[in-house]
């Protein structure tokens, strides 16, 4: 009888688990990627991304036959940082990154 109650209160346990990670996540997933922009990435992201963008000469050798990677053009620099920092794939690929990027050529202006 009792290794019945401590199944029981396994499972439960388990499954009371189950759900506050599920919860956890799915607030996590709505409070992340609310907003997948340049002020939204950390400190070393942005400093990344501005550096690819404002010392970037074009494409780099390792890719000079395709559209930039992002170590060597900052939209797609911008893009990298977003995803590896959680943001929602789809969000970022559906994001102005070019438009982002004028934000740090306006900020060297002022």
């Amino acid at each position: 009888m009792q290794d019945l109650w401590f199944i029981l209160a396994t499972v439960a346990a388990a499954v009371f688990l189950k759900i506050t990670l599920e919860l956890l996540l799915k607030s996590m997933k709505e409070i992340l990627p609310d907003k997948p922009c340049l002020e939204n990435l950390s400190a070393k992201a942005r400093a990344e991304v501005m550096k690819v963008h404002l010392t970037s000469a074009g494409i780099c050798s390792r890719c000079r036959w395709s559209s930039g990677c992002y170590e060597c053009e900052g939209a797609h620099a911008l893009r990298y940082w977003l995803k590896q920092e959680g943001f929602d794939k789809e969000l970022v690929l559906k994001l102005d990154a070019e438009a982002e990027l004028k934000k740090l050529d306006a900020d060297d202006v002022d």
